[in-house]
């Protein structure tokens, strides 16, 4: 079932889906499968396991930047499968030790890695 999942939904970051905070609405909006199974299975896991709440600095610190119905551009979840493959995926990796968003020069000096947002 595992390789079922991860199949179906490459494009998306495989089995990453199921470890985001996306919403119902955003969920059937951004993810579409062939199989009504697997998609309804989606629609479920967001119903139980989105939280739209975030109480705490190490909870947000902790938030996957990736299908996440709280981290949006152009009101819209974003995923960017080149990051997601360099292994940026938490928003404690876009943050300074005092917390605060890393200037774009120190993100690509960290990461050696710069790529287009339109993906």
């Amino acid at each position: 079932m595992e390789r079922f999942f991860e199949l179906e939904l490459r494009k998306y970051g495989g089995k990453l889906v199921f470890t985001c905070n996306l919403n119902k609405v955003d969920t059937s909006k951004l993810i579409s499968v062939q199989d009504p199974f697997l998609q309804e299975i989606l629609e479920i896991w967001s119903e139980v396991n989105f939280d739209d709440k975030i109480e705490t600095e190490q909870q947000f610190l902790e938030q996957h930047i990736w299908h996440n119905s709280l981290i949006r551009i152009e009101n819209r979840p974003v995923f960017y499968k080149h990051l997601f493959l360099h292994g940026i995926s938490k928003v404690a990796q876009l943050m300074t030790d005092s917390h605060r968003f890393l200037p774009l020069a120190d993100f690509i000096s960290t990461y050696n890695n710069y790529t287009n947002t339109t993906h």
